[in-house]
């Protein structure tokens, strides 16, 4: 994935086809990010393909979160269903490509370990598009929060969705997963207030070497550790 600088400010920079603006550098230049390939069939098998064509012609974030409400549905609960979550557009590695690669990596290596992971991968074409149109409204320097307002939270608040967070190394750098970290640290707050009712909802970190180390019994004894949490309480 090839990330583009254009040379004009970024409040003067007009929306290419093809490339949606995702902020500005250090120099208050536009970046922009090339639009990933359509999805011509389900991309794993908690897809099919009405749900490719609802993702297709979804018009808002908003018409994304039924899509992503069933395909989270078809993930086995015998284990609990996490997200995870960290840097792409801003902060992390320093450039998009990097992190996105060190995302969809650690989707897969967890996946691979038996893992429930929900992967919203499949959702970058139509959320690029979104963003594009949602920046030619509101200004190119401003983080598209409608995104997470209206996919992510719902998502995070729901009460039966995702039970586990698992953050990438420097999330704290990115605007959105500190979003993402709120949204689910109030969700887990109120899950302790509810009288009656024991929270199993887990936040926990990746460790620094976990692309070397992550499938060692030692870098997974804390999300094993969440998982047995849960179980108590499943």
């Amino acid at each position: 994935m090839q990330t583009f600088t254009s040379d004009a400010p970024a409040s003067a920079t007009t929306p290419t086809l093809g490339l949606t603006p995702v902020g500005t550098d250090e120099r208050g230049h536009g970046i922009h990010l090339p639009d990933p390939p359509a999805l011509l069939e389900p991309p794993d098998i908690y897809w099919d393909m009405a749900d490719v064509t609802e993702m297709t012609l979804a018009r808002s974030f908003k018409d994304l979160f039924p899509v992503a409400l069933r395909v989270i549905g078809r993930i086995p609960k015998d284990r609990p269903r996490s997200i995870v979550t960290g840097a792409i557009t801003t902060g992390g590695l320093g450039s998009i490509e990097l992190n996105a690669a060190a995302l969809k990596k650690a989707i897969a290596l967890l996946q691979a370990k038996g893992f429930r992971i929900f992967d919203q991968f499949p959702f970058q074409g139509e959320m690029t598009r979104m963003m594009r149109e949602w920046h030619a409204q509101h200004g190119h320097d401003k983080y598209c929060a409608a995104l997470i307002d209206d996919f992510y939270r719902p998502i995070l608040e729901h009460s039966d969705l995702i039970h586990g967070m698992i953050q990438m190394p420097g999330w704290e750098s990115s605007k959105g997963a500190i979003m993402e970290h709120e949204i689910f640290t109030a969700a887990i707050r109120v899950r302790q207030g509810q009288p009656g009712e024991s929270h199993h909802l887990s936040i926990t970190g990746l460790p620094v070497d976990w692309e070397t180390n992550l499938l060692q019994p030692s870098a997974l004894s804390a999300l094993e550790l969440a998982e047995k949490e849960w179980e108590k309480y499943s």
